[in-house]
């Protein structure tokens, strides 16, 4: 006879998800909805004007293009140059180019 643990299922029930907001120019506001929490004698109706931002275009700063250095002609450094001091050795670093299969990346402050 064996005796197999008791298993415990939990229904998951998915997050509700947000309705998207209506882009109207105008709202039609109760002050007592206003008012959470406290109670408005008043029930006037308030409208509410929303100010739509302007779009703004998306534009790319003017940038040089970026040239990679042909790797065709770089070396491995030697073990004996990173023997050196770290302080004196990163100086020598700056703006050296590091590549690892596709990726390159270049060395900065």
């Amino acid at each position: 006879m064996s005796v197999s643990a008791p298993t415990l299922l939990v229904q998951m029930n998915p997050t509700p998800q947000f309705k998207p907001v209506a882009s109207k120019s105008r709202k039609t506001v109760r002050s007592s909805q206003c008012l959470e929490g406290r109670r408005s004698q008043s029930s006037k109706a308030a409208t509410v004007r929303t100010r739509t931002k302007p779009s703004r275009k998306q534009t790319r700063p003017q940038s040089s293009p970026v040239s990679f250095p042909c790797f065709r002609n770089t070396t491995i450094l030697p073990p004996e140059f990173f023997q050196i001091d770290a302080l004196d050795l990163a100086p020598h670093l700056l703006g050296k180019f590091l590549r690892r299969d596709d990726v390159v990346l270049q060395i900065t402050e």
